[in-house]
């Protein structure tokens, strides 16, 4: 997700309405979709145990908050 790259340019082009995040609340299944990783070994969508997650959402699956929710 290149979330502050999108909203740099919502920010920059009136035409621009906002961006759409596909998921609130992360979600079991789909594991490590959203992740991000410093080598090519971890970039993969098929992230091996301890790995349960999606990692995609602005809360996390017991309801906190992430990063993602404070940017704007």
């Amino acid at each position: 997700m290149e979330i502050v790259k999108n909203w740099t340019m919502v920010k920059q082009y009136p035409y621009l309405v906002g961006d759409f995040m596909l998921t609130a609340w992360d979600y079991l299944g789909e594991a490590g979709i959203g992740t991000w990783a410093y080598t090519n070994d971890g970039r993969s969508f098929d992230k091996p145990y301890p790995w349960l997650l999606a990692d995609v959402g602005v809360f996390d699956i017991l309801g906190n908050p992430n990063g993602e929710l404070y940017l704007a």
